[in-house]
Protein backbone atom coordinates (compact mmCIF):
# COMPACT_ATOMS: atom_id res chain seq x y z
CA UNK A 1 0.00 0.00 0.00
CA UNK A 2 2.70 2.35 1.22
CA UNK A 3 4.62 1.79 -2.36
CA UNK A 4 1.12 2.25 -4.58
CA UNK A 5 0.70 5.60 -2.78
CA UNK A 6 4.15 6.85 -3.14
CA UNK A 7 3.70 6.12 -7.15
CA UNK A 8 0.25 7.83 -7.31
CA UNK A 9 1.70 10.84 -5.56
CA UNK A 10 4.56 10.90 -7.87
CA UNK A 11 2.07 10.53 -11.24
CA UNK A 12 0.40 13.50 -9.76
CA UNK A 13 2.77 15.34 -9.26
CA UNK A 14 4.30 15.48 -12.50
CA UNK A 15 0.86 16.00 -13.51
CA UNK A 16 0.69 19.39 -11.75
CA UNK A 17 3.92 20.38 -12.56
CA UNK A 18 3.14 20.33 -16.10
CA UNK A 19 0.32 21.81 -15.65
CA UNK A 20 1.90 24.86 -13.58
CA UNK A 21 3.66 25.22 -16.62
CA UNK A 22 1.09 25.63 -19.18
CA UNK A 23 -0.55 28.35 -16.66
CA UNK A 24 2.57 30.21 -15.98
CA UNK A 25 3.52 30.34 -19.93
CA UNK A 26 -0.25 31.60 -20.97
CA UNK A 27 -0.47 29.03 -24.39
CA UNK A 28 2.67 31.20 -25.58
CA UNK A 29 5.14 27.81 -25.24
CA UNK A 30 6.94 26.79 -28.49
CA UNK A 31 5.47 23.67 -30.26
CA UNK A 32 8.03 21.34 -28.71
CA UNK A 33 8.04 22.11 -25.62
CA UNK A 34 4.48 22.12 -25.02
CA UNK A 35 4.43 18.58 -26.53
CA UNK A 36 7.42 17.29 -24.12
CA UNK A 37 4.99 19.31 -21.41
CA UNK A 38 1.80 17.27 -22.87
CA UNK A 39 4.14 13.68 -22.53
CA UNK A 40 5.14 14.58 -19.61
CA UNK A 41 1.52 15.03 -17.88
CA UNK A 42 0.36 11.08 -20.07
CA UNK A 43 3.11 9.72 -18.32
CA UNK A 44 1.70 11.02 -14.86
CA UNK A 45 -2.19 9.93 -15.59
CA UNK A 46 -0.29 6.65 -16.68
CA UNK A 47 1.89 6.07 -13.26
CA UNK A 48 -1.38 7.36 -11.23
CA UNK A 49 -4.92 5.46 -12.67
CA UNK A 50 -2.33 2.22 -12.63
CA UNK A 51 -1.72 2.26 -9.06
CA UNK A 52 -5.27 2.42 -8.78
CA UNK A 53 -5.48 -1.09 -9.63
CA UNK A 54 -5.84 -4.03 -6.15
CA UNK A 55 -3.64 -6.58 -7.73
CA UNK A 56 -1.11 -6.59 -10.97
CA UNK A 57 1.85 -6.03 -8.83
CA UNK A 58 4.73 -6.21 -11.87
CA UNK A 59 2.12 -4.23 -13.86
CA UNK A 60 1.84 -1.23 -11.59
CA UNK A 61 5.98 -1.32 -11.42
CA UNK A 62 6.18 -1.85 -15.11
CA UNK A 63 4.57 1.63 -15.63
CA UNK A 64 5.70 3.00 -13.18
CA UNK A 65 8.93 2.39 -15.19
CA UNK A 66 7.82 3.07 -18.76
CA UNK A 67 6.25 6.25 -16.88
CA UNK A 68 9.71 7.46 -15.70
CA UNK A 69 11.39 7.09 -18.72
CA UNK A 70 9.02 8.50 -20.78
CA UNK A 71 9.26 11.78 -18.30
CA UNK A 72 13.18 12.08 -18.04
CA UNK A 73 12.80 11.95 -22.02
CA UNK A 74 10.45 14.91 -21.61
CA UNK A 75 13.23 17.16 -19.78
CA UNK A 76 16.24 16.36 -21.96
CA UNK A 77 13.96 16.70 -24.88
CA UNK A 78 14.15 20.52 -24.16
CA UNK A 79 17.14 20.65 -22.44
CA UNK A 80 20.53 23.02 -23.38
CA UNK A 81 21.91 19.25 -24.78
CA UNK A 82 19.00 18.77 -27.45
CA UNK A 83 19.44 22.63 -28.49
CA UNK A 84 22.59 21.46 -30.01
CA UNK A 85 21.52 18.90 -32.78
CA UNK A 86 24.30 16.16 -31.32
CA UNK A 87 22.97 12.82 -29.70
CA UNK A 88 26.52 12.51 -27.76
CA UNK A 89 25.17 15.37 -25.10
CA UNK A 90 21.20 14.14 -25.19
CA UNK A 91 22.79 10.95 -24.44
CA UNK A 92 24.40 11.99 -21.48
CA UNK A 93 21.64 14.07 -19.85
CA UNK A 94 19.08 11.40 -20.12
CA UNK A 95 21.82 9.09 -18.48
CA UNK A 96 22.51 11.55 -15.67
CA UNK A 97 18.47 12.53 -15.15
CA UNK A 98 18.46 8.63 -15.19
CA UNK A 99 21.01 8.57 -12.44
CA UNK A 100 19.59 11.36 -10.17
CA UNK A 101 16.06 10.25 -10.39
CA UNK A 102 17.27 6.77 -9.43
CA UNK A 103 19.39 8.00 -6.48
CA UNK A 104 16.63 10.27 -5.21
CA UNK A 105 13.48 8.28 -5.69
CA UNK A 106 15.37 5.56 -3.87
CA UNK A 107 15.88 7.34 -1.16
CA UNK A 108 12.59 8.47 -1.20
CA UNK A 109 11.01 5.12 -1.12
CA UNK A 110 13.41 3.83 1.45
CA UNK A 111 11.92 6.31 4.07
CA UNK A 112 8.76 6.09 3.02
CA UNK A 113 8.19 2.43 2.39
CA UNK A 114 11.43 0.83 3.37
CA UNK A 115 11.77 2.02 6.88
CA UNK A 116 8.22 1.96 8.12
CA UNK A 117 7.68 -1.63 7.13
CA UNK A 118 10.74 -2.74 9.44
CA UNK A 119 9.79 -1.77 13.14
CA UNK A 120 11.13 -3.20 16.07
CA UNK A 121 14.89 -3.79 17.83
CA UNK A 122 14.87 -7.71 17.25
CA UNK A 123 17.74 -8.89 15.57
CA UNK A 124 16.23 -10.39 12.55
CA UNK A 125 14.52 -7.65 11.85
CA UNK A 126 17.41 -5.61 11.94
CA UNK A 127 19.61 -7.76 9.62
CA UNK A 128 16.52 -7.80 7.35
CA UNK A 129 16.45 -3.83 6.97
CA UNK A 130 20.21 -4.24 6.93
CA UNK A 131 19.83 -6.21 3.54
CA UNK A 132 17.59 -3.67 1.98
CA UNK A 133 20.00 -1.11 2.81
CA UNK A 134 22.40 -2.85 1.23
CA UNK A 135 20.55 -3.28 -1.77
CA UNK A 136 19.96 0.67 -1.75
CA UNK A 137 23.45 1.10 -1.35
CA UNK A 138 24.62 -0.90 -4.67
CA UNK A 139 21.96 1.29 -6.31
CA UNK A 140 23.02 5.04 -5.01
CA UNK A 141 26.96 3.95 -6.05
CA UNK A 142 26.08 2.94 -9.22
CA UNK A 143 23.75 5.91 -10.11
CA UNK A 144 26.36 8.60 -8.74
CA UNK A 145 29.13 6.89 -10.54
CA UNK A 146 27.12 7.29 -13.21
CA UNK A 147 26.12 10.98 -12.42
CA UNK A 148 29.39 11.73 -12.22
CA UNK A 149 30.75 10.23 -15.45
CA UNK A 150 27.93 12.05 -17.31
CA UNK A 151 28.55 15.66 -15.37
CA UNK A 152 32.07 15.82 -16.10
CA UNK A 153 31.75 14.87 -19.97
CA UNK A 154 28.62 17.19 -20.33
CA UNK A 155 30.31 20.23 -18.57
CA UNK A 156 33.59 19.65 -20.36
CA UNK A 157 31.61 19.69 -23.45
CA UNK A 158 29.78 23.25 -22.41
CA UNK A 159 32.66 25.28 -20.72
CA UNK A 160 35.03 26.76 -23.09
CA UNK A 161 37.56 27.60 -20.12
CA UNK A 162 38.18 26.85 -16.23
CA UNK A 163 37.59 30.58 -15.65
CA UNK A 164 33.94 29.96 -16.66
CA UNK A 165 33.16 28.05 -13.27
CA UNK A 166 33.16 31.35 -11.85
CA UNK A 167 32.95 33.95 -14.22
CA UNK A 168 29.63 33.22 -15.74
CA UNK A 169 26.22 32.48 -14.02
CA UNK A 170 25.65 28.87 -15.61
CA UNK A 171 29.56 27.93 -14.26
CA UNK A 172 29.09 29.11 -10.75
CA UNK A 173 25.61 27.23 -10.61
CA UNK A 174 27.37 24.38 -11.65
CA UNK A 175 30.18 25.02 -9.11
CA UNK A 176 27.84 24.90 -5.82
CA UNK A 177 25.82 21.64 -7.61
CA UNK A 178 29.57 20.17 -7.33
CA UNK A 179 30.06 21.41 -3.44
CA UNK A 180 26.45 20.34 -2.66
CA UNK A 181 26.70 17.24 -4.03
CA UNK A 182 29.94 16.71 -2.54
CA UNK A 183 28.58 17.07 0.92
CA UNK A 184 25.53 15.21 -0.03
CA UNK A 185 28.09 12.15 -0.84
CA UNK A 186 29.97 12.51 2.60
CA UNK A 187 26.54 11.92 4.14
CA UNK A 188 25.61 9.04 2.26
CA UNK A 189 28.79 7.47 2.86
CA UNK A 190 28.25 7.61 6.09
CA UNK A 191 25.02 5.83 6.08
CA UNK A 192 26.26 3.37 3.85
CA UNK A 193 29.70 2.59 5.90
CA UNK A 194 28.55 2.70 9.51
CA UNK A 195 24.90 2.01 9.84
CA UNK A 196 24.46 -0.30 7.00
CA UNK A 197 26.98 -3.13 8.74
CA UNK A 198 25.34 -2.80 12.22
CA UNK A 199 22.29 -2.93 10.87
CA UNK A 200 23.83 -6.35 9.19
CA UNK A 201 25.52 -6.95 12.49
CA UNK A 202 21.87 -6.92 14.06
CA UNK A 203 22.07 -3.44 15.98
CA UNK A 204 18.49 -2.81 16.39
CA UNK A 205 19.65 0.71 17.84
CA UNK A 206 21.13 1.24 14.48
CA UNK A 207 17.58 2.19 12.58
CA UNK A 208 17.18 5.66 14.48
CA UNK A 209 20.80 6.53 13.23
CA UNK A 210 19.89 5.63 9.47
CA UNK A 211 16.48 7.40 9.69
CA UNK A 212 18.30 10.30 10.78
CA UNK A 213 21.02 10.31 8.35
CA UNK A 214 18.90 9.59 5.51
CA UNK A 215 16.56 12.60 6.17
CA UNK A 216 19.20 14.61 5.98
CA UNK A 217 20.57 12.71 2.65
CA UNK A 218 17.42 13.66 1.35
CA UNK A 219 17.60 16.98 2.19
CA UNK A 220 21.50 17.89 1.26
CA UNK A 221 20.68 16.13 -2.37
CA UNK A 222 17.30 18.38 -2.30
CA UNK A 223 19.65 21.29 -2.25
CA UNK A 224 21.35 19.64 -5.59
CA UNK A 225 18.39 19.50 -7.69
CA UNK A 226 17.55 22.80 -6.84
CA UNK A 227 20.83 23.68 -7.83
CA UNK A 228 20.98 21.85 -10.97
CA UNK A 229 17.22 24.13 -11.87
CA UNK A 230 19.47 27.25 -12.27
CA UNK A 231 21.61 25.37 -14.89
CA UNK A 232 18.91 25.13 -17.21
CA UNK A 233 18.15 29.22 -16.66
CA UNK A 234 21.34 29.87 -17.82
CA UNK A 235 23.15 29.40 -21.29
CA UNK A 236 26.06 27.41 -20.96
CA UNK A 237 29.43 29.61 -22.13
CA UNK A 238 30.19 27.02 -25.54
CA UNK A 239 26.60 27.05 -27.16
CA UNK A 240 27.16 28.38 -30.20
CA UNK A 241 26.08 28.35 -33.97
CA UNK A 242 25.64 24.74 -35.17
CA UNK A 243 28.36 24.28 -37.39
CA UNK A 244 30.12 27.48 -36.62
CA UNK A 245 32.80 28.89 -34.39
CA UNK A 246 33.42 29.89 -30.99
CA UNK A 247 36.65 30.98 -28.76
CA UNK A 248 37.10 33.42 -25.75
CA UNK A 249 39.80 35.41 -24.36
CA UNK A 250 40.57 37.34 -21.74
CA UNK A 251 42.20 41.07 -22.29
CA UNK A 252 41.97 43.92 -20.30
CA UNK A 253 39.83 42.87 -17.80
CA UNK A 254 37.34 41.74 -19.89
CA UNK A 255 36.02 38.45 -20.80
CA UNK A 256 35.67 38.21 -25.18
CA UNK A 257 34.12 35.68 -26.72
CA UNK A 258 33.74 35.53 -30.02
CA UNK A 259 30.90 33.49 -32.12
CA UNK A 260 31.17 33.31 -36.06
CA UNK A 261 27.93 31.45 -37.37
CA UNK A 262 29.76 29.17 -40.12
CA UNK A 263 32.93 28.70 -41.00
CA UNK A 264 32.22 28.71 -44.92
CA UNK A 265 33.24 31.58 -47.15
CA UNK A 266 30.94 33.81 -47.62
CA UNK A 267 28.97 35.67 -45.99
CA UNK A 268 28.77 35.56 -42.53
CA UNK A 269 27.86 36.82 -39.12
CA UNK A 270 30.05 37.70 -35.94
CA UNK A 271 29.33 37.93 -32.83
CA UNK A 272 31.11 39.32 -29.92
CA UNK A 273 30.06 38.93 -26.26
CA UNK A 274 31.56 41.01 -23.56
CA UNK A 275 31.22 40.73 -19.96
CA UNK A 276 33.30 42.50 -17.05
CA UNK A 277 32.94 40.18 -14.44
CA UNK A 278 29.30 38.78 -14.32
CA UNK A 279 27.75 41.29 -16.18
CA UNK A 280 27.56 42.73 -19.43
CA UNK A 281 30.04 45.46 -20.52
CA UNK A 282 29.04 49.09 -19.68
CA UNK A 283 29.78 52.24 -21.39
CA UNK A 284 30.68 50.99 -25.02
CA UNK A 285 31.46 53.67 -27.55
CA UNK A 286 32.73 51.23 -30.12
CA UNK A 287 33.53 47.84 -31.48
CA UNK A 288 35.80 46.79 -34.07
CA UNK A 289 36.16 44.06 -36.14
CA UNK A 290 39.64 43.66 -38.00
CA UNK A 291 40.07 40.83 -40.13
CA UNK A 292 43.34 39.50 -41.78
CA UNK A 293 44.01 36.37 -43.13
CA UNK A 294 47.03 34.08 -42.28
CA UNK A 295 48.11 32.35 -45.30
CA UNK A 296 47.94 35.13 -47.96
CA UNK A 297 48.29 39.28 -48.13
CA UNK A 298 44.67 40.17 -48.37
CA UNK A 299 44.88 43.33 -46.43
CA UNK A 300 42.89 44.44 -43.49
CA UNK A 301 38.99 44.43 -43.40
CA UNK A 302 37.51 46.26 -40.87
CA UNK A 303 33.13 45.98 -39.84
CA UNK A 304 31.97 47.86 -37.36
CA UNK A 305 29.83 45.86 -34.73
CA UNK A 306 26.17 46.92 -33.22
CA UNK A 307 25.25 46.45 -29.72
CA UNK A 308 22.08 43.98 -30.31
CA UNK A 309 21.81 43.09 -26.63
CA UNK A 310 23.38 44.38 -23.43
CA UNK A 311 26.69 43.03 -24.02
CA UNK A 312 26.55 41.38 -27.14
CA UNK A 313 27.47 43.05 -30.48
CA UNK A 314 27.26 41.70 -33.96
CA UNK A 315 28.00 42.59 -37.60
CA UNK A 316 27.52 41.16 -41.19
CA UNK A 317 29.76 41.28 -43.98
CA UNK A 318 32.36 39.33 -45.97
CA UNK A 319 35.04 39.85 -44.83
CA UNK A 320 36.03 35.99 -44.68
CA UNK A 321 35.58 35.15 -48.19
CA UNK A 322 38.41 32.90 -49.05
CA UNK A 323 39.04 29.63 -46.86
CA UNK A 324 41.98 29.68 -44.91
CA UNK A 325 42.56 31.02 -41.20
CA UNK A 326 41.57 34.34 -40.17
CA UNK A 327 43.15 36.84 -37.52
CA UNK A 328 40.40 38.71 -36.21
CA UNK A 329 41.34 40.95 -33.91
CA UNK A 330 38.37 42.64 -31.51
CA UNK A 331 38.69 46.27 -30.29
CA UNK A 332 36.40 47.37 -27.65
CA UNK A 333 36.72 51.32 -26.96
CA UNK A 334 34.50 52.71 -23.81
CA UNK A 335 34.08 56.26 -22.33
CA UNK A 336 37.48 57.39 -20.75
CA UNK A 337 39.25 53.78 -20.58
CA UNK A 338 42.14 52.71 -22.91
CA UNK A 339 40.60 49.98 -25.92
CA UNK A 340 40.53 46.47 -25.41
CA UNK A 341 42.44 44.55 -27.89
CA UNK A 342 42.44 40.27 -28.61
CA UNK A 343 42.97 38.37 -31.44
CA UNK A 344 40.97 35.45 -32.33
CA UNK A 345 42.12 32.99 -35.07
CA UNK A 346 39.07 31.46 -36.51
CA UNK A 347 39.54 28.86 -39.60
CA UNK A 348 37.54 29.12 -42.64
CA UNK A 349 37.12 26.11 -44.37
CA UNK A 350 36.28 25.31 -48.10
CA UNK A 351 33.12 24.81 -48.87
CA UNK A 352 31.84 20.77 -50.34
CA UNK A 353 34.40 19.63 -53.21
CA UNK A 354 36.83 22.60 -52.79
CA UNK A 355 40.09 21.49 -51.79
CA UNK A 356 42.32 23.05 -49.23
CA UNK A 357 45.46 22.48 -47.74
CA UNK A 358 45.38 24.79 -44.63
CA UNK A 359 45.10 23.55 -40.99
CA UNK A 360 45.74 24.89 -37.50
CA UNK A 361 46.79 22.77 -34.92
CA UNK A 362 47.01 23.06 -31.49
CA UNK A 363 51.07 22.77 -29.76
CA UNK A 364 51.00 23.72 -26.03
CA UNK A 365 49.96 27.84 -26.05
CA UNK A 366 50.63 27.94 -29.30
CA UNK A 367 48.82 27.51 -32.56
CA UNK A 368 50.44 26.40 -35.74
CA UNK A 369 48.51 27.54 -38.80
CA UNK A 370 50.40 24.99 -41.61
CA UNK A 371 49.42 24.41 -45.38
CA UNK A 372 51.48 23.60 -48.40
CA UNK A 373 52.39 25.57 -51.87
CA UNK A 374 50.95 25.16 -53.84
CA UNK A 375 47.86 24.21 -52.25
CA UNK A 376 47.55 21.06 -54.15
CA UNK A 377 50.71 19.41 -54.41
CA UNK A 378 51.69 17.44 -57.56
CA UNK A 379 54.28 14.43 -57.48
CA UNK A 380 57.38 14.89 -58.58
CA UNK A 381 57.48 18.75 -58.49
CA UNK A 382 59.09 20.79 -55.50
CA UNK A 383 56.97 22.08 -52.86
CA UNK A 384 57.20 23.98 -49.58
CA UNK A 385 55.29 24.08 -46.04
CA UNK A 386 54.36 27.08 -44.54
CA UNK A 387 54.02 27.56 -41.00
CA UNK A 388 52.57 30.73 -38.93
CA UNK A 389 53.20 30.56 -35.55
CA UNK A 390 50.88 32.33 -33.23
CA UNK A 391 51.25 32.50 -29.47
CA UNK A 392 48.42 32.72 -26.95
CA UNK A 393 48.50 36.56 -27.22
CA UNK A 394 47.05 35.95 -30.50
CA UNK A 395 50.00 37.62 -32.00
CA UNK A 396 53.04 35.76 -34.46
CA UNK A 397 55.56 33.92 -32.42
CA UNK A 398 59.11 35.15 -34.26
CA UNK A 399 62.62 33.47 -33.58
CA UNK A 400 61.67 29.71 -32.80
CA UNK A 401 63.03 26.94 -33.87
CA UNK A 402 60.94 24.42 -36.48
CA UNK A 403 61.76 21.02 -37.98
CA UNK A 404 60.01 18.56 -39.39
CA UNK A 405 60.44 14.92 -40.71
CA UNK A 406 58.33 13.79 -43.50
CA UNK A 407 56.85 9.59 -43.96
CA UNK A 408 55.13 8.25 -46.73
CA UNK A 409 56.68 6.42 -49.36
CA UNK A 410 59.96 7.08 -47.52
CA UNK A 411 61.11 8.83 -44.85
CA UNK A 412 63.53 12.09 -45.44
CA UNK A 413 66.11 13.27 -43.32
CA UNK A 414 64.86 15.99 -40.92
CA UNK A 415 64.23 19.67 -42.41
CA UNK A 416 64.84 22.93 -40.73
CA UNK A 417 62.22 25.40 -41.46
CA UNK A 418 63.61 29.12 -42.61
CA UNK A 419 61.72 32.23 -40.94
CA UNK A 420 60.78 34.33 -43.88
CA UNK A 421 59.24 37.00 -41.56
CA UNK A 422 58.67 37.06 -38.18
CA UNK A 423 56.26 34.64 -36.97
CA UNK A 424 55.88 33.11 -40.40
CA UNK A 425 58.06 29.75 -41.14
CA UNK A 426 58.83 27.97 -44.80
CA UNK A 427 59.99 24.03 -45.21
CA UNK A 428 61.69 23.69 -48.67
CA UNK A 429 60.78 20.42 -49.84
CA UNK A 430 61.80 18.29 -52.62
CA UNK A 431 59.70 16.15 -55.35
CA UNK A 432 57.61 14.19 -53.66
CA UNK A 433 56.05 10.67 -54.74
CA UNK A 434 52.44 10.36 -54.91
CA UNK A 435 50.38 9.55 -51.98
CA UNK A 436 49.66 10.30 -48.17
CA UNK A 437 52.67 12.17 -46.36
CA UNK A 438 52.65 13.51 -43.02
CA UNK A 439 55.44 15.99 -41.59
CA UNK A 440 55.97 15.11 -37.71
CA UNK A 441 56.73 18.98 -36.99
CA UNK A 442 59.17 19.88 -33.79
CA UNK A 443 59.15 23.20 -32.19
CA UNK A 444 62.16 24.18 -29.78
CA UNK A 445 62.76 21.09 -29.90
CA UNK A 446 59.39 19.66 -28.84
CA UNK A 447 57.40 17.35 -30.67
CA UNK A 448 54.04 16.18 -30.82
CA UNK A 449 52.60 18.15 -33.86
CA UNK A 450 51.60 16.11 -36.59
CA UNK A 451 50.77 17.51 -40.86
CA UNK A 452 48.81 15.18 -43.26
CA UNK A 453 48.60 15.86 -46.89
CA UNK A 454 48.07 14.66 -50.36
CA UNK A 455 50.33 14.33 -52.94
CA UNK A 456 48.62 13.38 -56.63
Amino acid sequence: DRERILLAVAGALLVAGAGMLFADAEGKLPARFSGMLWLRAGCGVLIASLQMLPSAAALRRLAAYAGAMGAALSAVLVSHAAATGDRTPIVLDLVHVLAVSAWSGGLVALLAVALPSFRGAEALVSRELGGVVLRFSILAIVSVALLIATGVLASLDRLVLVEDLWETPFGIALTAKVVLLLGTLAVASLNLLRWGPRLRGGDGGARRGLVRGTVVESGALAAVLVAASFLTSFAPPAVTYEGGYTETRHAGGLRLQMLVASTTPGRNRYVLRVQHGLAPVTGVERVALRFTMVEHDMGETELIATERAPGEYAADGSPTAMYGTWRIEAIVRRTGLQDVRTVFTAPIVPTPGQATSARAIAFGSYTLVVFTDPAAPAAGSPLAISIVLIGSNGEAAAGRAITATLQGARTLPAITARESTPGRYELAIPALEAGTWQAALTLDGLGGATYGFEVR
